[in-house]
């Protein structure tokens, strides 16, 4: 059986991007932006869907920490991001409309 997609993308390295909630808030954040974010944008953007507050610096912090090191590293290698570390922009790919059904809405 062939586990790729049309694309040419591992299928399982989509669903392994996606099985984690904050990566589905993090792509759904990038989408409705319609535009680039900076990686401390997402963390905000994030943490607010998270339903922390704004305030707590601490908290957006290690929510940066988090997607910088983790999250956005596995987005990128799943194809659903891309992210330029000389910009420090994360922006959605055409592969996120594929999976746009299955991510949070607000």
């Amino acid at each position: 059986m062939d586990r790729e997609r049309a694309s040419g993308e591992p299928i399982d390295e989509t669903f392994r991007a996606l099985a984690d909630r904050r990566r589905r808030i993090a792509l759904a954040c990038l989408l409705e932006a319609e535009r680039a974010l900076t990686v401390d944008e997402l963390a905000n953007e994030v943490a607010v869907r998270e339903r922390e507050t704004r305030e707590a610096a601490d908290g957006i912090e290690r929510m940066r920490i988090e997607l910088y090191h983790k999250q956005i590293p596995l987005l990128a290698n799943s194809n659903l991001v891309r992210y330029g570390a000389d910009r420090n922009r994360v922006e959605p790919t055409d592969r996120v409309d594929e999976i746009e059904a299955f991510l949070p809405t607000e």
